[in-house]
């Protein structure tokens, strides 16, 4: 076997081995996105934008 033929080799395994976890993991990922999007809503009203942060404790410095 040469080394063309070792990488070839090499690569059909690793893209079977990608395949087959992908199979295995895709109903956890698309439970996962499903969640992820109902949760968006939620945390996105609690959780500030990060360039309102530093006016955030800005705010609070001038408030003490």
């Amino acid at each position: 076997m040469t080394n063309t033929e070792g990488d070839d080799f090499a690569r059909a395994i690793l893209d079977r081995v990608a395949e087959l976890a992908y199979e295995e993991l895709r109903p956890h990922l698309d439970r996962w996105a499903r969640e992820q999007q109902a949760d968006r809503g939620r945390t996105h009203l609690t959780t500030p934008a990060t360039g309102n942060v530093a006016s955030l404790h800005a705010r609070r410095r001038r408030a003490t």
